[in-house]
């Protein structure tokens, strides 16, 4: 039974804070608007960054920060598309960017699936794609690498942890 209170108590913050944040009148809102497309003959790494949209405060932090990143001043031009946590949207962008040629390209991608002919046209245009924050399940030679969470391998440790808590 003590066991039980414990894991109640230590359950029931969590509990609390889910749903708990901004809410929608104070996320950032400014427009955010696509560069123009590069010029070849200049110094600055081009990198086009296709985000899958403004669906929270730290979705917002998170294109803040890459819009802080990549600067003119350190040597980028940015080209930044919101998704609008639209997958086809995302999927016509990464094609766009492609067409002018991008150094690098990085996708927040909204799905896993749908990925594979766009990013095996990024390799053939040798155009290096870094996946960011979800992953996809397009084959693995296709993309420079991932950089986010493994959630799955979060939950699976969380779930051991409380069975051996409870045991």
């Amino acid at each position: 039974m003590k066991k039980l209170h414990i894991l109640f108590f230590c359950i029931l913050p969590i509990l609390f804070c889910i749903g708990c944040g901004e809410t929608s009148e104070n996320i950032h809102s400014e427009p955010l608007t696509r560069a123009a497309a590069p010029l070849r003959n200049d110094e600055l790494i081009t990198v086009g960054f296709i985000q899958t949209g403004k669906e929270s405060g730290w979705r917002d932090a998170n294109t803040d920060d890459f819009l802080n990143t990549f600067t003119v001043e350190k040597g980028y031009r940015l080209i930044y598309i919101d998704g609008c946590s639209d997958t086809q949207r995302q999927v016509k962008a990464a094609y766009d960017l492609i067409a002018q040629n991008v150094d690098y390209m990085i996708i927040d991608p909204i799905i896993e699936d749908g990925w594979d002919d766009v990013l095996t046209l990024a390799k053939e245009k040798n155009i290096p794609v870094i996946i960011s924050d979800r992953n996809v399940s397009a084959d693995r030679s296709l993309y420079k690498c991932w950089i986010g969470s493994n959630f799955r391998q979060e939950g699976q440790k969380a779930g051991k942890w409380l069975q051996s808590f409870l045991i």
